[in-house]
């Protein structure tokens, strides 16, 4: 994975796996270095599932998002409220008339939804902004983190500050991002759900003692000392991800391997709905050209975004 991908997304995907980034690389060959073949990194046969799945998603709400660039259609998903209702209400409200898809960042994802990209100038540093409430203080959306609910090609989600100030992972109030991805291999995915593993395994609270010595090692540097501790965790971690049942379904490592998305994201970051149709508007909307801060060269408009009946 090249770092443009693991690059931080302004107000939004910062800290991405900040422990993940930190863990040794796993080339998919071993399995916890017991020699034996890892069967998560064997390719499968038969036929790929159907994606989006327009009979699992019949019956949601859908809005359309018309662009300069042609339209799309996203379904929102039911198991995230209050990031439903308040996508359902800011296209209701017009907000997104005429604000920009500010970030595209090609193989990854396309970001827009600030208000301050309305009418912003080519050299404006955009991906701050947000509504705000009475007070001036921005909205924010309580995190509603679904462990089936994946950064498969075409998911709609939430952007959002960093875990350092942000450790709830509340959403932003009203940027949201649409996932362009790219086909992962097994052995990526593999390193993946590894690395999240044992962020959680860390964050855990019955193993602040880890996270502790974590700190201090990355705070020292201490490759070594990280290294020994990664070895003493490892059966805890697999025991860990076992209980919580964080490998992918078949069907969605299928889906990762051959049509792609950006599973590094997934269980960070609150995915509320899916593109149905318009894919092709996502596709143009990625090859575009971009200027500093991937912003795209020649401005992507929103026009409106209207809540379909």
């Amino acid at each position: 994975m090249t770092k443009k991908y693991m690059q931080l997304l302004r107000f939004s995907l910062v800290g991405m796996l900040a422990i993940g980034l930190l863990l040794p690389a796993c080339t998919g060959k071993k399995k916890y270095g017991t020699g034996e073949p890892d069967p998560a990194v064997v390719k499968p046969s038969g036929p790929l599932p159907v994606w989006p799945d327009t009979n699992a998603l019949k019956g949601l709400t859908r809005v359309k998002i018309e662009t300069t660039l042609g339209s799309m259609v996203v379904a929102l998903y039911n198991q995230t409220p209050k990031h439903k209702e308040n996508f359902i209400r800011l296209a209701k409200n017009n907000f997104y008339n005429d604000l920009l898809f500010h970030r595209v960042i090609s193989g990854f994802m396309i970001q827009g939804g600030d208000p301050d990209s309305k009418n912003a100038a080519p050299d404006k540093s955009l991906g701050q902004g947000g509504p705000k409430d009475s007070k001036g203080e921005f909205i924010r959306v309580p995190a509603e983190i679904v462990d089936t609910l994946y950064h498969l090609r075409g998911a709609l989600a939430a952007a959002r500050q960093g875990d350092e100030v942000n450790p709830d992972k509340l959403s932003s109030g009203s940027q949201f991002y649409i996932v362009s991805g790219r086909p992962i291999d097994r052995p990526q995915l593999e390193e993946f759900r590894r690395n999240i593993s044992t962020t959680r395994f860390l964050n855990d609270s019955a193993n602040d003692s880890y996270q502790v010595r974590f700190q201090m090692y990355k705070q020292s540097g201490d490759q070594a000392a990280f290294a020994r501790m990664m070895a003493e965790i490892e059966p805890q971690v697999r025991k860990f991800r076992q209980e919580r049942k964080l490998d992918y379904p078949e069907w969605v490592q299928r889906l990762y391997e051959q049509q792609g998305g950006s599973p590094m994201l997934d269980g960070d970051y609150t995915v509320f709905g899916q593109l149905v149709e318009g894919f092709e508007t996502l596709d143009r909307i990625s090859a575009v050209e971009k200027s500093k801060n991937d912003r795209p060269a020649s401005d992507v408009k929103i026009i409106r975004c209207t809540v379909l009946p």
